[in-house]
């Protein structure tokens, strides 16, 4: 049989995965011959498949009966009926960051009427009778003229904030019904200057042309051009609407700039989360979420004009949906935390990682198609019993059968985001239905790590169809080895369109699962040394029973399994009482009452452990700490805990030298939020315990 024989079609591979049935294998290639891989689909495959959507659509299926097919349990419904708190009662309340620049923010607009506003700097604070040095009188002149403009008079614009200007600040607080105390404080300011989201307009600057925001020494101020004066980096652009729109050169989509039409832009300094540096300037739109539907860029237009139209309302109402959990899972009830300042002054961002807004564009593109999509399902979500808002994850295309969330990303199975059959990927009008990789051998050995490679394989499947584990034979240091891989990190490493794939090179049924180790998937692994501890003090026994001939070392812990593993390593009493309605008959309840009853952990809530849920490395420090009972550290060892709960907790373990950080080798940095891994925790439990 020859190479192009051998070849098969996606639709092929779905249905075989549909029937339960594992591929044929592939004949072996010379080691002369490319590895190639064999696929379909584009993208991780959980959720809305996006050509099945379509070819539902063409089916006279309805947005609604498309998003029930893909998120199971779901139904659609307005946002105010499931939904309270900021996100409804906020008319603007997700906050999309756009750019950043070191140097500048250009702005535009496409028609006279945009304001840029300016408060004063952090250091003018409360203004009043007397504070009239000299750094502040450039911002009392603006106050009397202020005043002046408002019919309240303060005497001379000379900047001196004398008791003429006192008495105008009480009769102007007086009009407001505020105290009339005489102090410019943050609510007068805002009555005087428009205050929007902390953006006093105490500075007003048309947008004529290119208007630039440029951050001046240090970032303590910065300068627009056109501007009276500099004044503080915190900014804002408002004014906008479909007849003049915001234009920003730096942010191109579809070869022109961006214009946004709804919203107001932010301005806000970038600084270090720990030094608070400066480092440059965040553009970010605070936006409406229907308003920010209209913008979002995820789909192809043309299909309304082929029976598609129901797939694009299905997409408006999953990128309404999705944009809403990943904000509402953001923080607290404020709706913006320390943490999302730190990071971009963002809920979302406009590229691939949350989803691609491109604004103005998206509205009018294709006949303005999309805005009668997202307007014809306006404030429609997606909910689950379980979620008051789904996380709607989409994709461009399945390989016949969607994903498991806990297959692609390792955390706790949704129950809405489980595997469902996708036979319409597999149609025609999919241009991913099928796809091949080629590499060269040495290629792929370098990128798993081998010195030569004598053969792959898929070994497992998830029920998707997807590459679950993919074994790499071959040599290392003379010594025959396999490496497996997760499905998900071939496609990662060697840039696959998807993990729906096969692959049949050489030969795998001779080599051994390592170099004597008793688990397959460890061979070449940071942690093996603490994997194979583990194994011989008796306290792991793999991660696939029955056969448990792997260890996994790249998947999350669960909380479940890390108090199964804490109660064999610290040899605890099992519990005399249960202490959680959650997990009756799980396989973890009587170490987690265990845990409980030594003092390590009271649970994720009233009587609940959350079993499920990934942990992540905070967390496991401080169960450490409290079941060695570690001495206060001597120090601060990372500069990236200080926001954590558990910075003690931390600091106690780094101390003990049972962690030494997360990015050697300089190691000040702990990744406080990142779910630990099982090779991750093998190396936790050694140096605890060895």
């Amino acid at each position: 049989m020859t190479m192009g024989e051998t070849v098969r079609l996606a639709k092929t591979l779905a249905l075989l995965v549909a029937l339960g049935a594992l591929l044929p294998p592939v004949a072996a290639r010379a080691a002369s011959e490319p590895v190639v891989f064999e696929g379909a689909g584009w993208g991780h495959g959980v959720g809305m498949s996006q050509y099945g959507s379509f070819e539902m659509a063409k089916e006279d299926k309805t947005a609604e009966q498309i998003l029930a097919h893909y998120y199971t349990g779901t139904w659609t419904a307005d946002i105010h009926d499931r939904l309270t708190g900021w996100l409804v009662d906020d008319p603007e309340p997700l906050w999309v960051h756009l750019v950043s620049s070191s140097q500048k923010i250009d702005v535009q607009g496409t028609a006279s009427g945009l304001i840029v506003c300016q408060q004063e700097p952090d250091y003018v604070g409360l203004m009043k009778n007397g504070k009239n040095t000299e750094d502040v009188i450039p911002w009392n002149r603006l106050l009397e003229e202020r005043l002046d403009e408002l019919g309240f008079d303060p005497g001379p614009v000379d900047g001196i904030f004398d008791s003429v200007t006192d008495q105008a600040v009480r009769a102007f607080q007086d009009s407001r019904g505020l105290d009339d105390d005489g102090l410019v404080g943050p609510m007068t300011k805002s009555a005087l200057w428009d205050g929007d989201g902390s953006d006093w307009c105490v500075i007003r600057t048309p947008v004529s042309g290119t208007v630039s925001f440029m951050p001046m020494a240090g970032g303590s101020r910065c300068m627009v051009t056109g501007a009276a004066m500099a004044a503080g980096c915190n900014g804002s652009v408002r004014g906008a609407d479909p007849a003049k729109r915001i234009r920003l050169p730096q942010k191109q989509v579809h070869g022109s700039s961006v214009e946004l039409a709804h919203g107001t832009l932010r301005i806000r300094p970038d600084r270090h989360e720990k030094t608070a540096a400066f480092l440059g300037l965040h553009a970010v739109l605070e936006i409406g979420i229907d308003d920010y539907t209209l913008g979002i860029d995820e789909t192809i237009l043309s299909w309304a004009d082929f029976g598609g139209f129901a797939a694009l309302e299905a997409q408006a109402i999953a990128s309404r949906s999705y944009g809403v959990s990943i904000a509402r899972s953001k923080g607290p009830e404020s709706g913006f935390s320390a943490k999302i300042k730190d990071d971009c002054w963002c809920h979302l961002r406009s590229d691939t990682s949350s989803q691609v807004y491109s604004g103005w564009y998206a509205e009018t593109a294709h006949g303005a198609i999309w805005r009668v999509a997202a307007s014809e399902t306006k404030g429609k979500i997606v909910t689950h019993q379980t979620a008051a808002v789904a996380q709607t994850l989409f994709s461009s295309s399945s390989g016949g059968r969607t994903e498991d969330n806990s297959a692609w990303s390792g955390g706790a199975q949704l129950p809405y985001l489980q595997s469902v059959e996708d036979e319409w990927s597999t149609r025609p009008s999919n241009p991913f239905r099928s796809w091949t990789a080629r590499f060269d051998p040495q290629v792929v050995a370098d990128k798993v790590g081998l010195d030569e490679l004598t053969g792959v394989a898929v070994l497992e499947r998830n029920r998707s169809g997807t590459a679950r584990t993919v074994r790499f034979a071959g040599r290392k240091a003379g010594t025959e080895v396999s490496i497996d891989l997760k499905g998900t990190e071939v496609r990662k490493r060697f840039g696959l369109r998807s993990a729906y794939f096969d692959v049949s090179w050489g030969d795998t049924g001779g080599t051994l699962p390592g170099p004597g180790y008793p688990f397959g998937d460890i061979a070449g692994d940071i942690f093996v040394d603490d994997i194979l501890w583990l194994y011989e003090q008796g306290l792991t026994k793999g991660c696939n029973p029955p056969a448990n001939d792997n260890f996994c070392p790249d998947d999350s812990v669960t909380r479940g399994e890390m108090a199964v593993f804490l109660q064999r390593a610290f040899d605890l009493t099992p519990g005399s009482s249960d202490h959680f309605d959650d997990d009756d008959g799980k396989f973890y309840e009587e170490a987690a009452n265990s845990l409980y009853e030594a003092g390590i952990t009271s649970g994720c809530g009233p009587r609940r452990f959350c079993g499920g849920d990934a942990i992540p490395r905070e967390q496991m420090a401080a169960f450490l700490a409290r079941a060695l009972d570690l001495e206060p550290a001597p120090q601060d060892f990372f500069v990236d805990d200080a926001k954590s709960l558990f910075q003690d907790e931390i600091n106690r373990v780094a101390h003990a030298d049972i962690t030494r950080g997360c990015n050697p080798p300089a190691n000040d940095r702990f990744c406080p939020t990142d779910l630990v891994t099982r090779g991750q925790l093998a190396a936790f439990l050694k140096r605890a315990l060895d």
